[in-house]
C-alpha cells in the first residue's frame, strides 16, 4: 500500500469509489441537516464525533472524510469477506460429499417442519450448517493472522518482554486452529470439531476475532451466509467440474481480497 501511495496506483478503481463515497457524503450532510436518525453506521460515526473528546482535533472537512473512510471500509469488509468465506465454504462441499448429504438432509428437515418457510428462527434450527461455516473459517483458511494496535504497555506473561503502547502487534492463528488442544480433529475438514461434546475452544477459533474487537459485523455475516446457502441448496446440489480445484485453496495475490483462479463447481437440479 505505502509504494502504491508513493506511486499514485489507487488500491480500488476510482469510479465505484467516487460513487459509494458521493452517496456517503449526501447522506451525512442531510442527516447534520435535518437530525434525522436511522439507526445505521452513520448515526453510529455522528454521535462518536459529537460526544468524544477527540473531535475537537479535527476540522469538519477532516471529520466527514473520516466517516467516509469508515463507512467504505465496513462495506469493503462486509461483503468480500463474506462472499469469500461463502465460496471457501462450497469449496469443501464439493470435494467433502459426505458432509454436503449431511447438511441437505439437515435443510430439507428443517424447511419440511417450517413449511418451507425460511426466517430466522428456521435458521438458527440449522446446527450442522453453524458447525460446516465455522469450520470453513477455521480448516485452512485463508486468513491467517489479525491485527491490533496495543492501547497500554504490556508486558508477556512469564516473560520480560514488553510491548509498548503504540506497537502494531500482528497475530498469527494457525497454529490456534490446528492444535489439538483446541479441536477433536484439527487435521481434517470436519464440522463436529464445534460439537459442544468435542469441547472446541472458542479462542482457538478466531475467523472473526475475539473480545471486544472483534468483528463487529459477525451476527450479519453469518446470517446472510446461512440464508445463500439454504436457498442455494434447498434446489441444487453441488459437484465438482473440469475446472474444479480439489486441492487447497490460495489467496490470489493480485486481488485485495479473492481466490486464486477462483471457485469452479457444476450445480444439480434436485428432484
Amino acid at each position: 500500500p505505502s509504494l502504491a501511495k508513493l506511486l499514485g496506483i489507487p488500491i480500488f478503481p476510482k469510479q465505484p469509489c467516487l460513487f459509494l463515497s458521493n452517496i456517503i457524503e449526501k447522506a451525512y450532510r442531510q442527516r447534520m441537516n435535518s437530525g434525522e436518525k436511522r439507526n445505521d453506521i452513520i448515526d453510529v460515526i455522528v454521535e462518536e464525533m459529537k460526544t468524544s473528546e477527540l473531535s475537537k482535533d479535527f476540522t469538519e472537512e477532516e471529520k466527514e472524510l473520516l466517516l467516509v473512510a469508515q463507512a467504505f471500509i465496513l462495506f469493503m469488509a462486509g461483503f468480500d469477506s463474506a462472499s469469500m468465506m461463502v465460496s471457501m465454504a462450497i469449496h469443501h462441499l464439493v470435494i467433502h460429499e459426505d458432509v454436503q448429504n449431511k447438511l441437505l438432509a439437515e435443510i430439507d428437515t428443517v424447511l419440511e417442519e417450517a413449511d418451507g418457510e425460511v426466517t430466522h428462527d428456521v435458521l438458527q434450527e440449522m446446527k450442522y450448517l453453524d458447525r460446516v461455516i465455522q469450520e470453513t473459517g477455521r480448516y485452512k483458511s485463508l486468513m491467517r493472522s489479525h491485527e491490533r494496535m496495543c492501547t497500554k504497555d504490556y508486558v508477556v506473561p512469564e516473560t520480560n518482554i514488553i510491548i509498548p503502547r503504540g506497537r502494531m502487534v500482528k497475530v498469527y492463528f494457525t497454529p490456534f486452529e490446528n492444535s489439538k488442544k483446541n479441536f477433536k480433529n484439527p487435521g481434517q475438514f470436519d464440522p463436529d470439531n464445534f460439537l459442544p461434546e468435542n469441547n472446541p475452544n472458542k479462542f482457538g477459533y478466531m475467523a472473526f476475532g475475539q473480545g471486544p474487537r472483534a468483528c463487529p459485523a459477525q451476527r450479519y455475516a453469518l446470517l446472510a451466509m446461512k440464508i445463500f446457502l439454504v436457498h442455494f441448496l434447498r434446489n441444487h446440489r453441488l459437484v465438482a467440474s473440469a475446472k474444479s480445484n480439489m486441492g487447497d485453496i490460495e489467496l490470489d495475490p493480485n486481488a485485495i481480497i479473492g481466490i486464486k483462479g477462483g471457485v469452479w463447481f457444476k450445480l444439480e437440479k434436485r428432484i
